[in-house]
């Protein structure tokens, strides 16, 4: 929680931003910038892991008032959101579990709005 907490320091939101939240899992850190007023996009490859946060966010809706909560695939290649489209990029612990991180960062460059920022945090400093 300690790094979540200098991560969402460093990523200035405001009120009404788009934000990827890229490797979301279950989406327990998407339901929280939601609930911080981002307009987020839950993106995994998982489609299990995307129901999971699904259910969750229906069995226990979002306080009002919050920002939306959508829940993207990610095919292992293509972010399918558009160019400039994009406030915020989040990846919370599983950037080094990707096997095309090139790619990625372009992906990520790609659909970022000019003044926007991609925050990481990794579970230690031995991986990526």
């Amino acid at each position: 929680l300690s790094n979540y907490s200098q991560l969402l320091s460093g990523l200035q939101l405001q009120r009404g931003d788009t934000l990827l939240d890229f490797g979301a899992g279950s989406c327990w850190t998407s339901r929280y910038f939601a609930q911080l007023g981002q307009n987020v996009v839950a993106m995994d490859v998982s489609k299990s892991a995307l129901e999971i946060g699904k259910e969750l966010l229906h069995r226990h809706p979002l306080i009002s008032p919050a920002g939306e909560l959508q829940f993207i695939p990610y095919d292992g290649h293509r972010i399918p959101l558009e160019n400039n489209s994009v406030d915020r990029v989040v990846c919370i612990d599983c950037f080094h579990h990707m096997p095309n991180p090139e790619k990625i960062i372009a992906e990520f460059y790609r659909i970022l709005k000019s003044n926007g920022i991609v925050g990481f945090s990794e579970p230690g400093p031995a991986l990526s």
